[in-house]
């Protein structure tokens, strides 16, 4: 099954905050913890990729006036860049950082020709099996780390400095991804290749334009690239040469792009159109109009088919040509994702973008995979949970009259084979909005269990963790066990080891801006008990809205 990749987009940003302004449920006594909480509830699904892009636009809009300065370390490799396209026009500062760079750039030394440079590379990328026990990775304020699964002890560290500093007043953004035995970290105007099992450096790219990298995915023996410059490029994963830099074709929307056997899909600015690009030479291949507006997910590619949801309307495409298979609209209330394919049936979750008046707008759809025709709804209150069919039942979570469950439905029908309420408490939210005090922060198919970790609110606002499992084929509860969290809102990075691994995150506070820094935690699956934790390193007080600087999200990986 694919990811939870609900994309946060602008648009839909501006929509809900300004629903928020223009609405009165939020009561004046409703303290902030509160707050968090039912946001937290509303967006239960875990954050990937495409959602940590977009919050990040969320993040500088935020932040308010952006800064038309670019500076420079004086140490770094000097050179120029000429656009060999069209300049685009600057995006709204409603949702994106602009970086404007200097009129000029005096020239030292040998002119570099091209946008980037690969510079120090050293060795050659590992062949490591993806079987096996998982460490965990990271990037933390410029450095990255390898911690040991079982142990949490620091295997490594390596310094991925970048040359060129970002506006100090937005801070520098950090990328990581572990492929076939290499640790890829991208930060503003750099890239590095990393050996996992030692750290040691690869090869190194600088960015010398003043646009920074925004996104980026490797795929296939490729580094895709999505810069503020609004192009796409991509890089020779082994070595990091440039391959292609398409600069004819550029888009306000390229942030949460994804790569499907060698195409790159993305969605114009006016975001009404699905663009795919040839992988190998970055070129157009096809388009395809967006009638109702906006990617609700990334394209599930599958059998020469791409499926894609635009709004409530769900699409089925040619892979190679983009001739048009089917179009379906589907009678959600909103968007459409989560899209996964099984035994010819395509199933998608269906639910509402902005704030819901009620969370029986949620519901899971099935539908014939080579004709588009509806197969069956399994009603108010339904979404899938991101794993594939197990034990011949598709996995769901409900929420539905403000009470939480999860349960095992019949592929064919959508009936419920069987189906678990969990005892909490039903929350209110204003006059309209019913919801439960609990729900599922993280589950997976372990050895033929389904493990789910639990978040319940306590009246006296203080959050309990839970760790259960469950039989997938009836329902059964096998094991519960309450873990020792004492911090809210912390992260479910995934299970490895027998361990299920969390992001801890400790509040702080200085220069009157509230911040968190990072402590990783490891509980046993079997009993629950905390098997190891390491604080990272305290991040700078910070000065600007970006309170982690250089920091990526934490993988799991061999």
């Amino acid at each position: 099954m694919t990811s939870n990749n609900e994309y946060f987009t602008s648009e839909r940003v501006d929509e809900q905050i300004e629903q928020l302004h223009q609405t009165s449920i939020v009561d004046r006594s409703t303290n902030e913890a509160q707050l968090v909480n039912v946001l937290r509830r509303y967006y239960r699904v875990p954050l990937f990729a495409e959602d940590r892009a977009a919050l990040e636009h969320a993040r500088q809009r935020i932040t308010g006036k952006q800064s038309d300065v670019d500076t420079r370390d004086d140490d770094a490799p000097v050179g120029t860049f000429h656009p060999a396209g069209p300049v685009t026009h600057p995006r709204s500062t409603r949702f994106m950082r602009m970086l404007s760079g200097l009129a000029a750039i005096i020239l030292v030394g040998i002119l570099i020709g091209g946008w980037l440079a690969v510079t120090h590379r050293v060795g050659t990328p590992p062949t490591v099996s993806s079987n096996g026990p998982k460490d965990l990775y990271i990037i933390h304020n410029e450095l990255a780390y390898r911690l040991d699964g079982s142990s949490g002890k620091v295997i490594w560290q390596h310094r991925v400095a970048t040359g060129k500093q970002p506006d100090p007043r937005v801070g520098s953004s950090a990328y990581l991804q572990v492929v076939h035995g290499v640790v890829y970290a991208v930060l503003d105007f750099d890239i590095y290749a990393l050996d996992a099992r030692n750290g040691k450096q690869i090869w190194h790219v600088i960015n010398h334009t003043n646009k920074s990298y925004f996104w980026f995915v490797v795929d296939n023996g490729r580094l895709y690239l999505y810069s503020l410059d609004s192009t796409f490029s991509a890089l020779n994963a082994v070595d990091g040469s440039e391959l292609w830099h398409n600069t004819t074709f550029t888009t306000e929307n390229g942030y949460g792009f994804s790569v499907r056997n060698g195409n790159l899909y993305t969605q114009n600015s006016a975001a009404n159109q699905l663009d795919t690009l040839d992988g190998a030479t970055g070129k157009i291949r096809w388009s395809t109009p967006m009638p109702q507006g906006s990617l609700s997910d990334a394209p599930l590619v599958e059998h020469g088919a791409v499926y894609f949801s635009s709004g409530n309307q769900l699409y089925a495409l040619n892979e190679q040509s983009g001739a048009r298979i089917w179009e379906q609209t589907v009678p959600a209330a909103g968007s459409l994702t989560d899209a996964y394919l099984a035994g010819g049936t395509l199933y998608v979750n269906g639910y509402s973008m902005i704030m819901e008046s009620s969370t029986d707008t949620r519901n899971i759809f099935a539908l014939n995979a080579q004709t588009g025709r509806l197969l069956w709804s399994a009603g108010p209150g339904y979404n899938m949970l991101n794993m594939p069919i197990t034990d011949g039942l598709l996995l769901a979570a409900r929420e539905h009259n403000g009470i939480y469950s999860i349960a095992g439905l019949d592929p064919h029908t959508g009936k419920a084979a069987w189906q678990v309420p969990f005892q909490c408490a039903v929350n209110h939210f204003g006059p309209q909005l019913t919801y439960p005090g609990c729900g599922a922060l993280w589950t997976e198919d372990i050895n033929g269990k389904l493990y789910l970790l639990e978040s319940a609110g306590l009246p006296q606002n203080k959050t309990v963790y839970t760790l259960k499992s469950f039989d997938p084929g009836t329902g059964q509860l096998l094991s519960e066990h309450q873990l020792a969290i004492e911090q809210d809102n912390p992260v479910a990075i995934g299970a490895s080891n027998g361990l299920l691994y969390m992001q801890i995150n400790v509040p702080r506070i200085a220069n009157s801006i509230s911040y968190t820094d990072y402590l990783f935690a490891a509980y046993r699956l079997s009993d629950g008990a905390t098997a190891w934790s390491h604080a990272m390193p305290p991040f700078p007080a910070p000065t600007s809205a970006n309170t982690a600087p250089g920091t990526s999200q934490p993988v799991l990986a061999p």
